[in-house]
């Protein structure tokens, strides 16, 4: 009603006018020169909101990237791959996760709008790359478990990642859900973390080792908080099948 006020003598100053929002995407997002940032890479559905955010991301990694190959020259390879894969990767996940989500409204399945925006069709999906998982905290609370190991199909990589201004090339996690890899987790180092696992196995004497790492040492001061959120990563990746279940009496020696 207030706005309505300002606009009883408004008119429309020409004919309205109708522009494609349709997602797109570049098939390559960097070359020896240039890179793409923002919407002259990729374009998500503008109803989602997280256009703005998703510009303001590839334009903070294009930043470090650049500054990498300008100072560091013999990093251009990994840094090229780095902003690549990530820039792929949340072409295909928003594309994805906005299919999902428009599958849900059956009212209209026979106008166009709805049935682009239904159907993965673009010949870019790598079928390969996992769904998202649904996460839940407490599986711990809801079976007995007491040790862990890592999934056979899990690794420790070195791989190029953001650290400060520049690309450098650090430890992270390799698993079926996470093939680019994950080095954070709620501020929790996951490959220190999965360091933890590989010797001790047993959750308590996990979570006292990795308060006992360098990184462990630098997360929140409250003892007792930062306990619970590396339980609460622990659980996230038990669920995420990068953790499973050991048996206490289990090998240790690798």
């Amino acid at each position: 009603p207030y706005i309505s006020g300002f606009l009883t003598q408004a008119h429309l100053a020409r004919a309205p006018e109708v522009f494609d929002a349709s997602l797109y995407t570049a098939h390559a997002f960097a070359s020896a020169r240039t890179l793409l940032v923002g919407d002259a890479g990729l374009f998500i559905d503008p109803l989602s909101s997280e256009g703005v955010h998703k510009a303001m991301a590839s334009a903070l990694t294009g930043a470090v990237v650049v500054n990498t190959l300008l100072q560091r020259p013999s990093m251009h390879p990994q840094a090229i791959m780095m902003y690549e894969s990530g820039q792929r990767d949340t072409y295909l996940n928003h594309y994805r996760q906005s299919a999902f989500y428009y599958r849900q409204e059956g009212r209209w399945p026979d106008r166009p709008f709805w049935q682009r925006r239904t159907q993965n069709t673009i010949s870019d999906l790598d079928p390969s790359i996992p769904q998202p998982a649904t996460v839940s905290f407490s599986p711990f609370d809801s079976q007995p478990i007491s040790h862990l190991a890592l999934a056979s199909a899990v690794s420790i990589q070195n791989k190029p990642v953001v650290e400060g201004r520049y690309v450098e090339l650090r430890p992270v996690v390799v698993a079926p859900r996470h093939p680019r890899g994950l080095r954070f987790l709620s501020g929790v180092n996951v490959a220190a973390l999965l360091q933890c696992v590989r010797i001790h196995a047993a959750i308590p004497d996990v979570i006292d080792a990795y308060l006992r790492h360098p990184d462990g040492q630098n997360g929140v001061p409250d003892q007792g908080r930062q306990i619970m959120q590396v339980r609460q990563v622990l659980a996230q990746l038990y669920q995420d099948g990068v953790l499973i279940a050991a048996s206490p009496d289990e090998n240790r020696s690798n």
